[in-house]
């Protein structure tokens, strides 16, 4: 046997020698010097589980180093294969490979490639267990917050029913980084509602709060953003104070080693103080007084006025509530707030001031402030240099003034108003507006509005004006028409052109800016001079065109071209085509044709400048010399109002020696059949028309005389270094007017209109045929009168050949001088005509149409076939 396996030993290779060989074969280990990344990720194909050990650890400590790396390694497909090795069985190649992989989701790339594929949420998810190692558990969670970036992402952990529950059950690791990760992607999920509403049913409030007194400062800050966000819902805010929350962040507020992180605390106290029975809570347990004495009582260093900013925020969020005000009331807040007021601190004093803005808004508080002095401090930080308190300060101001005459007194007495004003030129938008606010809300005192006068109003309000922000832009316009009433103001809106501003803003696609601009013009177009200025400004046009939009137009817009067309009678007929028996012509009208749908309205001044042409000419009423200098437009002033008791057959006996229209014609019939004066007999029978005619005739003179008052103001006060157009003295029309009065001055009204009629027609080349009115050749006679005034501008008594709109002209504005009232209506191919309203000896009236060309005099029953005719073509 030995023999043999000597033989065996020394006998030539063959197929079994072969055999035995690779059987015996054996391979020593060598150590592998990997001197870059490419080769490492090689290595994680390897079979051998101490390479791949090592293949881990080498990623992560080139990973740990920079993005860059993390970046360099998943761009070698190293990404997919750590995952596939976290499933490994061996437990270091586990753990190593989870390590790297929760460093590889810090870079943005990566998380790109992450979000595709949903399973690996689901797997971190799972390694977040007690099953595993303390580093597996502390990269899963880094993996989950870092992926938690991505909204994406967040809606998928969401979702997930372990996810929440598993990062809560971390909160109780014994690994404080593991704590960490976990918590901060709890804090990123917070965000939204979905999760918020998932941590309040899982119990996960109270893991979080028992982390407040933390030995690590990262992990109390995350608790307190993460409960800051959670304490947004009024559910969460209820389970919070069931825990006993609010107490502990009290307590919290009381350590004093704890005072970096006050002003986080106050932040999560300020969500549970907006909630009544919190509040209510927190004062009955005298939670609330700690607060605000802690408040007080802390002094000037930088984080604990950062802690008061805090804490002014947190009232402030409180006190949104009417119910909560009333409780801060009861504890003094006020007076703890504007104690804030006098910090060093500036944000302090902006937050501090904000909150009083808030806590203002309730009458009761509005006077507590008052009492604890708080509006002279006010009233100082308007002047402040920081543009934050300034903005606060005039909010507060703006809410301290509203509906509070008191307030507005203890303004006026430490000379608030001044400082108001200038706050209208602020850099802010916010602050300009705050303070035209503060000055409507005042503006129905009238020594409030005196004081304003004496500050350039106008001049300070024009950057509010031309502001980008539409809110401040409204609230200016809104100041405009509250202080337009006085007369100071209304000159300097010509002097300092706020005019051409306000009659730009109508034209804003902002409702609030449209609406309170035409307020404005609506209230200041009062003023006659005014009224004309807004008209050059082509207010009248771009009202026009804002009314014939249905989005655009409202009561607004509507009410200011009203008011601008009833104070320049000249642009509503050019407008409307139309003069109601209400609207008296008078010196300064103008007949410049019907405007086009996209026309302009031309003042004088713009119509005087263009050269003389053959087209329509522009048919002006002037008669007074006086005025000549300063009218430009007609302008009519605002009928007063009345109230339905006051009939005019009343202000007849008041009137009636200052007219003479009844007793005089007496007296003349008298002398005539008896030759004696019988001047206490009165004519008790005169007629309901002649009674109607003599009171609007006292009216209107009433109205004249405070014309001419108006027109004296103007002279004096009228736009500043501009050439005023002067019109011609139209003396034939001053004639037809002496003479009309001496005729029919006191005819029944019918035969008055039938009169007038007749002497229009007499005036303007008497009647005519229809056949006749194609050829009559007025155009000749008036472009001869044209080029001989070197003028496109006609008085009226110079036509001595006219048509019908000629015609209808002058006796609307002849009747006017007789009181009578008329219409004045336009029509089409030079149409123009009259109505006049008549009543019939039955009591019934009628309203006819007065024809001034082929039968003078003649009354057409309106809507007649006659009066169809006459008005047509």
């Amino acid at each position: 046997m030995v023999a043999t396996k000597e033989k065996a030993k020394t006998a030539k290779p063959g197929k079994n020698a072969k055999e035995e060989k690779t059987i015996d074969e054996s391979f020593e280990p060598i150590k592998v010097d990997a001197r870059n990344a490419n080769t490492v990720v090689l290595m994680l194909e390897s079979p051998e589980e101490e390479v791949l050990q090592k293949a881990c650890e080498s990623l992560f400590k080139f990973c740990e180093k920079s993005d860059g790396n993390k970046l360099a390694v998943h761009e070698l497909g190293a990404t997919p294969k750590i995952y596939s090795l976290i499933n490994h069985e061996d437990r270091v190649i586990q753990r190593n490979s989870t390590m790297v992989f929760g460093l590889l989701s810090a870079h943005s790339e990566v998380r790109k490639y992450l979000r595709q594929n949903p399973v690996f949420i689901e797997k971190m998810i799972s390694l977040l267990s007690s099953d595993y190692d303390s580093l597996t558990n502390e990269y899963a969670a880094l993996w989950l917050k870092n992926m938690s970036e991505d909204y994406s992402t967040k809606t998928v952990m969401a979702s997930s029913t372990g996810a929440m529950s598993s990062l809560i059950t971390m909160l109780n690791a014994k690994d404080p980084d593991a704590v960490y990760n976990a918590l901060s992607c709890i804090d990123k999920l917070m965000a939204d509602y979905q999760p918020r509403q998932q941590i309040k049913d899982l119990r996960g409030i109270e893991p979080i709060l028992n982390l407040i007194k933390s030995e690590y400062p990262q992990i109390q800050e995350s608790v307190f953003s993460a409960l800051k966000k959670i304490t947004q819902n009024a559910e969460n805010r209820e389970a919070f104070r069931e825990i006993g929350g609010v107490e502990k962040l009290i307590d919290f507020l009381g350590c004093p080693e704890y005072k970096d992180l006050h002003v986080n605390c106050i932040g999560v106290l300020s969500n549970c103080l907006e909630d009544t029975q919190c509040l209510d809570l927190v004062q009955q347990s005298g939670g609330l007084n700690k607060l605000l004495t802690f408040c007080q009582d802390s002094n000037e260093e930088t984080e604990m006025s950062l802690v008061n900013a805090a804490a002014a925020k947190a009232l402030a969020r409180s006190a949104r509530k009417p119910e909560n005000r009333k409780i801060l009331n009861e504890q003094y807040a006020e007076k703890i707030l504007i104690y804030l007021l006098l910090s060093d601190n500036d944000e302090t004093k902006a937050c501090a001031a904000h909150a009083l803005s808030v806590m203002a808004e309730s009458t009761f508080c509005q006077d507590a402030i008052r009492n604890y002095e708080g509006i002279e401090t006010l009233i100082r930080l308007l002047s402040a240099e920081n543009p934050k308190v300034r903005e606060y300060s005039c909010l507060a101001i703006s809410n301290l003034t509203f509906k509070n005459t008191n307030n507005w007194r203890n303004i006026l007495s430490f000379q608030g108003i001044e400082s108001i004003v200038n706050l209208l030129k602020d850099e802010k938008d916010t602050t300009k507006a705050y303070a035209c606010i503060s000055l409507i809300n005042m503006s129905a005192d009238e020594v409030v509005r005196e004081e304003v006068a004496q500050h350039s109003l106008c001049q300070s309000i024009l950057p509010a004006l031309n502001s980008t922000n539409t809110f401040t832009q409204a609230k200016a316009c809104l100041v405009i028409a509250s202080y337009c009433v006085d007369a100071v103001i209304r000159n300097e809106l010509r002097l300092y052109g706020v005019i051409p501003i306000v009659a730009s803003l109508i034209k804003s696609n902002n409702d609030d800016v449209r609406f309170n601009s035409c307020w404005a013009i609506t209230n200041s177009a009062s003023d006659l001079s005014i009224a004309v200025e807004y008209c050059k400004n082509g207010a009248i046009e771009a009202l026009r065109e804002i009314n014939q939009s249905e989005q655009r137009k409202s009561s607004f817009t509507e009410a200011a071209l009203k008011k601008l067309l009833e104070a320049n009678l000249s642009a509503k007929y050019a407008l409307k085509n139309y003069l109601e028996t209400t609207d008296s012509i008078s010196d300064g009208f103008y007949d410049m044709g019907p405007m086009r749908p996209n026309g302009k309205f031309y003042t004088l001044d713009e119509l005087s400048q263009m050269p003389v042409n053959d087209k329509r000419p522009i048919i002006i009423v002037y008669t007074t010399e006086e005025n000549s200098k300063n009218m430009t437009v007609s302008i009519q002033l605002p009928k007063k109002p009345t109230t339905p008791s006051e009939s005019k057959l009343e202000t007849l006996p008041k009137n009636k020696s200052k007219l003479g229209s009844g007793t005089k014609r007496d007296k003349e019939k008298d002398r005539d059949n008896s030759g004696k004066s019988r001047k206490d007999k009165v004519d008790h029978k005169k007629s309901t028309e002649e009674l109607h005619r003599t009171a609007s005739l006292a009216n209107i003179n009433a109205v004249a005389d405070d014309r001419n008052k108006e027109s004296a103001f103007i002279k004096e006060q009228f736009i500043y270094g501009m050439e005023i157009y002067k019109p011609l003295i139209d003396k034939d029309l001053k004639l037809y007017i002496d003479q009309i009065k001496d005729l029919f001055q006191y005819l029944p009204l019918r035969e008055q209109v039938v009169n007038l009629a007749r002497f229009v027609s007499d005036k303007m080349g008497g009647s005519m045929n229809r056949d006749d009115i194609a050829n009559m050749g007025y155009e000749l006679l008036i472009n001869e009168t044209k080029y001989e005034l070197k003028s496109n501008i006609i008085p009226i008594g110079r036509i001595r050949l006219g048509t019908f709109y000629h015609r209808a002209l002058l006796f609307k504005v002849l009747a006017d001088k007789l009181c009578i009232r008329s219409t004045l209506e336009r029509g089409d191919y030079n149409r123009a005509w009259n109505t006049v309203a008549l009543k019939e000896e039955n009591g019934s009236v009628k309203y006819y149409l007065i024809d001034l060309i082929f039968e003078p005099g003649k009354l057409m029953i309106v809507n007649s076939l006659d009066a169809i005719q006459y008005v047509k073509l």
